[in-house]
């Protein structure tokens, strides 16, 4: 059985236009039926960290959510996020599935206009 997902990806790393096309060519590889709205820049929505690189990318997968949940977790953990990075405000790569075969399973994410933007751009097409 396929399902669909939407992923929101961001990047504010010194390295963030680096990280952000590599996590997008990982993900390629992950999942099927892939498409991905252009790279932006958005402001952090705590006013405090780096601006971010944000994309959207909706595509397809065998697995199930809690499978995929992991392994996109494990991508940002390789690619050096950890509890401190996190609290410094330095994020190498984040990765979250914002909408699972057609539910909203991060609400708050949904709603945030770094992630309405690129999945606008991609639902607009």
């Amino acid at each position: 059985m396929s399902n669909n997902l939407v992923l929101s990806i961001g990047s504010n790393n010194h390295d963030r236009e680096w990280q952000m096309k590599n996590a997008i060519e990982w993900l390629r590889k992950q999942f099927n039926a892939v498409k991905v709205s252009e790279v932006y820049e958005a402001v952090a929505d705590n006013g405090i960290d780096g601006p971010y690189l944000n994309a959207v990318m909706t595509a397809e997968t065998d697995m199930d959510l809690d499978a995929a949940i992991v392994r996109v977790k494990q991508w940002e953990t390789l690619c050096g996020r950890t509890p401190v990075s996190k609290i410094k405000g330095e994020i190498p790569i984040d990765i979250d599935i914002v909408v699972w075969n057609g539910n909203i399973i991060r609400p708050v994410e949904f709603g945030r206009p770094y992630f309405r933007h690129g999945y606008d751009l991609l639902t607009s097409r």
